[in-house]
């Protein structure tokens, strides 16, 4: 963190404006499993997450922190240990997930938000600017090379998974060249 505002400045300084806390932790178990054998809790995530976005803001209070990144909406309902438990276990009832029982049952996403919440306004800090989470579309060819303008429009729609508006600024808009001038 040091070494990035020392040699780029912060964020009010034309440093970077963004940090990402990891991306999709509920996918440790296969992604790192070498050093990450097993998923991570929801408290596992909460901790951390809580950590690193507390020093960012320590270092550069005007930079934003963005997460938890999840990868669609198992990563948003699951915990990558209950994701991990169910597959081994071959028990998909989300009831018998031992993460989400230790929390009252609650799915991953917003019992993350009202614990950053509340850690925030224990801190006297906001930890959390953007909650972000991504999926993988299912869709032919979206995930390939493909450029032609039918496969482009099914990747548009894709984001409609979520059931949120996006809103897509064009490079070189007025808007956009404050975010990407040039």
């Amino acid at each position: 963190m040091r070494h990035l505002t020392n040699t780029w400045h912060s964020a009010t300084n034309g440093g970077l404006v963004y940090y990402i806390m990891d991306n999709e932790w509920s996918l440790w178990q296969s992604t790192h499993r070498d050093i990450h054998p097993v998923g991570p809790t929801m408290d596992e995530v909460f901790t951390d997450f809580c950590n690193y976005a507390t020093m960012v803001k320590g270092i550069d209070p005007n930079a934003l922190v963005a997460g938890p990144e999840e990868w669609s909406w198992p990563g948003y309902f699951y915990s990558g240990y209950d994701q991990q438990w169910s597959g081994a276990n071959n028990d998909y009832n989300p009831a018998d997930y031992p993460d989400r029982k230790a929390h009252g049952g609650q799915d991953f996403g917003p019992w993350f938000l009202s614990q950053v919440m509340q850690r925030s306004q224990t801190a006297g800090q906001r930890l959390l600017d953007i909650f972000t989470l991504h999926c993988y579309p299912q869709e032919n060819n979206v995930g390939s090379d493909a450029v032609d303008s039918t496969t482009a429009l099914l990747r548009n729609q894709s984001t409609a998974s979520f059931g949120i508006p996006i809103m897509w600024i064009p490079v070189g808009s007025t808007a956009s060249s404050r975010s990407f001038p040039g």
